[in-house]
């Protein structure tokens, strides 16, 4: 209702808007703790790195796309957005920030600016923190998780930590509910009661934190495994009409049309970045669908005739 009511620029600023507040905050973050001599890395007041680097995710896929569109007025954003997914120092951030780019190839239209501005960040971050931080926790966190020589399916599940086994568990009770799942909410309880498949126990480890339950990891296992093929259907029913009315977005030759389309690009980058975490019940997940959809409905028409004339240029 509210991005009915103005411009889909203007929604963008707003949302925007909030996003660089959190930037600033997480960047002023990361400077007490370097000066304090901290080891954590930074999460504001998000549970843990990974969801703040999720919810930053829709930021930089919107960012990039309006960067892609017009980089003259889009980079600030775009730098702001980069900025604060490398600080969050999460491999689920990086992961994001790999399914943001995937999308803006399907979307934007400028691909070779895209495949060679993608290499070329990736190198200098890459490059700058081997320079220049070597011996810090953001190149272990990181940069020394990608660029070991070792690397193995062991090691890629060792820095998964959890969220391997809580897709097993999910499958799990997907499969012995696979019409109404075990409820909305209840992954963490059945996790409890029922405990863990047998494909995922050789897996726990101490400090793996699953012993008290935890909820399903990966959105699409989490809604299997909590609501089956019945919250299946009209979940994917969502997404199909966010992805059609995308593109009828992209096909609208309205200069309004642009903003709309970042929104849906934010959304979709946080929903692919959910892959690696849960839930499905995030405000900042379906907040930008929201925004996206109220901006669609807007620039094709669909709201009251009293909605007033686009201003000029």
């Amino acid at each position: 209702n509210l991005a009915r009511q103005y411009r889909p620029e203007q929604i963008l600023k707003f949302w925007f808007t909030i996003y660089r507040i959190h930037v600033f905050a997480l960047l002023a973050e990361v400077v007490l703790k370097t000066l304090s001599g901290a080891t954590q890395r930074p999460h504001l007041w998000f549970y843990e790195p990974s969801y703040l680097a999720i919810f930053m995710t829709g930021y930089f896929g919107g960012a990039l796309y309006m960067f892609l569109r017009d980089s003259r007025a889009g980079r600030l954003d775009f730098a702001l957005a980069l900025l604060g997914m490398l600080a969050t120092t999460s491999a689920t951030g990086i992961f994001g920030m790999i399914f943001a780019v995937l999308i803006n190839f399907v979307v934007a239209r400028q691909r070779i600016k895209l495949l060679l501005g993608s290499a070329l960040i990736a190198g200098l971050f890459l490059g700058t923190l081997y320079l220049f931080f070597y011996d810090t926790i953001y190149y272990r966190l990181v940069a020394g998780f990608f660029l070991q020589p070792d690397i193995s399916l062991n090691v890629v599940l060792e820095r998964a930590g959890n969220r391997w086994i809580r897709v097993l568990a999910g499958w799990s009770a997907f499969q012995h509910h696979p019409w109404l799942g075990i409820g909305i909410g209840g992954d963490a309880a059945y996790m409890q009661t029922e405990g863990l498949p047998e494909n995922a126990r050789h897996l726990v480890n101490e400090w793996s934190g699953v012993e008290r339950g935890q909820p399903f990891s990966n959105i699409v296992v989490e809604v299997l495994g909590t609501m089956g093929v019945a919250g299946l259907i009209p979940f994917a029913a969502i997404l199909v009409y966010a992805a059609w009315v995308m593109i009828r977005l992209l096909r609208s030759s309205r200069e309004s049309a642009v903003a709309g389309v970042a929104l849906f690009v934010g959304f979709f980058s946080i929903f692919l970045a959910l892959q690696f975490e849960s839930t499905f019940l995030r405000y900042y997940l379906w907040s930008p669908l929201g925004l996206a959809l109220g901006s669609a409905s807007w620039v094709l028409g669909a709201t009251s005739s009293k909605r007033p004339a686009p201003a000029g240029p």
